[in-house]
């Protein structure tokens, strides 16, 4: 399975859903910047993300803070196997157009 991206515009609402299979290995580490995102101040979150250096920047979760930080938007993460067995992620965002 390759990057999945599927937009919609519902009401005055936003939304798009970005899967992706994510490596056996990541997925504690993901799992756990998930958690970040709704139980810590994104403000400092951020700071924290760049006062470590987040030296892999593809792994550091700044662009996902980043984008619930700034624009507001409802969240929600789906883990799951597909037909391959293979690992996948499910990012949903909610943005309202108003």
């Amino acid at each position: 399975m390759g990057i999945e991206l599927i937009l919609k515009k519902r009401n005055n609402n936003l939304i798009s859903r970005i899967t992706n299979s994510i490596p056996l290995h990541r997925k504690t580490a993901f799992i756990g910047i998930c958690e970040d995102l709704f139980s810590k101040d994104l403000d400092q979150l951020f700071l924290d993300k760049i006062e470590k250096g987040a030296e892999n920047h593809k792994e550091s979760g700044i662009g996902l803070i980043l984008i619930k930080k700034d624009y507001q938007v409802k969240t929600n993460f789906d883990f799951f196997e597909n037909n391959e067995a293979k690992n996948n992620v499910a990012v949903t965002f909610k943005l309202n157009l108003q």
